[in-house]
């Protein structure tokens, strides 16, 4: 067997792992629905950087900002917890109910998150005794604006003003010194420290504090989608019966299949890395929410990725023909399955770029004469 035919059967094996990983990256968008992971991972990441698990304190006046609450259809609600769930004695219902009815948002940028978080704990509104809602008889200013009213005879953003004479203005040491919170006040003291005593310091304090707490939330979801991929390329290499081995040798005694799948491999190599339209499936991760027009988009990709394998020709699909009938098949058609398995937790941008590679090489090495 030449070289430009191992290469013609590498190209065939590798553009069928590329359509197997875009269909697990379909299903794992249609998981993301109804999941909402990623929404559930940024308020849990929130939460645990506001040192506020339960979602009752400094994260609830968090989200319930008019910045962030804007975000949020009805009212903020915890994302569940599955650790947690046993503990309080909830339904199932009520579980699943809280989970697939989430409203929290997939997407805070950091610099809204720095200027609410200051705005909260800076400025929090004052709280009636009586009513247990918020004083309509005093006003939330900044002490900037404070300063700048002088001449005023009305109490303003707590500053007594009387005669023409303004209470000094609290430093932020003083006004941190009052959250409630032990570990976010010493957090925004340290910030404070480091920033002059400035509040836009301050504000990009948080702004890196924050982008520190989502790096740590996107290597999670990373490696939930990672175990998420290679569960569903299990489920689909073994439903499927799409075993690597017998696809090469599959490949390797049928020429015009090859040269089948490299036509069709082609196409798609040929698409400029501007605008990679076979990779359309393939969202930002942790970026924006998933809609509906999204799942019906994964769901359509889905069963065309479905229906492209399967008129491809090759081996694919439990029949008697592909079924082993002694152990030692059993066992190369385990390993086979494992091997398909493993290729598609690699994930489709990998395939992708590795396409690109094996079309370029085979044209360098394309004998003289042939078409």
């Amino acid at each position: 067997m030449s070289i430009y035919s191992v290469i013609g059967v590498v190209a065939g094996l590798v553009f069928v792992y590329l359509l197997l990983s875009l269909m697990c990256t379909s299903a794992k968008e249609i998981l993301e629905v109804v999941l909402r992971k990623r929404s559930t991972d940024l308020e849990t990441g929130i939460r645990l950087l506001l040192h506020d698990p339960q979602g009752v304190g400094l994260a609830k006046d968090f989200f319930e900002h008019p910045l962030i609450s804007s975000m949020i259809p009805g009212d903020y609600k915890p994302a569940p917890q599955w650790s947690r769930f046993f503990k309080r004695g909830k339904t199932w219902s009520e579980f699943f109910k809280n989970w697939f009815l989430s409203n929290l948002p997939s997407y805070i940028p950091s610099k809204n998150f720095a200027v609410v978080l200051a705005d909260v704990v800076l400025r929090p509104i004052p709280i009636n005794d009586a009513t247990g809602t918020p004083s309509s008889a005093v006003i939330r200013t900044s002490p900037e604006a404070v300063s700048q009213t002088v001449d005023a005879p009305a109490a303003v953003g707590g500053a007594a003003i009387a005669g023409g004479a303004v209470s000094p203005k609290p430093t932020l040491c003083e006004s941190l010194g009052k959250i409630e919170n032990p570990q976010v006040r010493r957090a925004l003291l340290t910030l404070v420290h480091e920033g002059e005593n400035d509040e836009r310091h301050l504000r990009d304090g948080i702004e890196i504090w924050f982008n520190s707490a989502m790096d740590r939330v996107s290597a999670g979801y990373k490696r939930w989608t990672h175990a998420i991929l290679f569960g569903l390329g299990l489920f689909m290499s073994a439903g499927l019966n799409v075993d690597t081995i017998a696809i090469c040798n599959n490949l390797s005694q049928n020429p015009a299949e090859v040269q089948k799948l490299v036509a069709a491999a082609n196409q798609i190599a040929s698409v400029p890395a501007s605008n990679p339209a076979p990779l359309d499936a393939i969202p930002a991760p942790n970026v924006l929410p998933v809609t509906g027009s999204d799942l019906s988009k994964a769901s359509g990709q889905l069963k065309s990725g479905l229906a492209q394998l399967q008129g491809l020709g090759l081996p694919i699909g439990w029949f008697p023909e592909t079924t082993p009938r002694d152990s030692w098949g059993w066992m190369r058609k385990i390993g086979g399955l494992l091997l398909t398995t493993l290729a598609i937790s690699m994930g489709a941008p990998f395939w992708f770029d590795v396409l690109n590679r094996v079309m370029v090489v085979r044209c360098t090495v394309k004998p003289r004469g042939m078409v």
